[in-house]
């Protein structure tokens, strides 16, 4: 009877050994599961971040050069209205020289060009 019980509790501790193992090692790997998708949503998420930023920088960036280009041409705008009333002091000296007129007519041409290009830079930043 004693080598009975002595196999009974033998089997008895054997099994809850077993199935205390079993019980470790799925969790364990059930464990591993919830942190391999934790780990893709986190990926996912850093990535639509990183995504989200390039966008933004791209568009600043965009921006920015529309800004800078805009700046030019003000410039050249102001330099070609500088000549433009310079030639028309010259006019006014020497009302007759046909290639002070033309000049003028050129320059303005010039500048009316360079002013639509402002408005096309001003409608894409609106």
């Amino acid at each position: 009877m004693f080598t009975n019980l002595k196999t009974w509790i033998g089997i008895v501790v054997g099994l809850i050994t077993i199935v205390g193992a079993v019980w470790i090692v799925g969790s364990t790997f059930a464990t591993n599961d919830r942190v391999d998708k934790v780990e893709v949503v986190t990926e996912k998420n850093i990535n639509t971040k990183i995504e989200a930023f390039e966008v933004e920088v791209a568009g600043a960036l965009q921006n920015q050069q529309i800004k800078s280009d805009y700046q030019f041409y003000q410039f050249l705008y102001d330099r070609l209205t500088q000549e433009m009333l310079e030639i028309k002091r010259q006019l006014r000296r020497d009302p007759n020289d046909q290639l002070l007129r033309q000049d003028y007519v050129d320059k303005k041409e010039e500048r009316d060009k360079l002013k639509e290009k402002m408005d096309k830079l001003m409608d894409k930043v609106n």
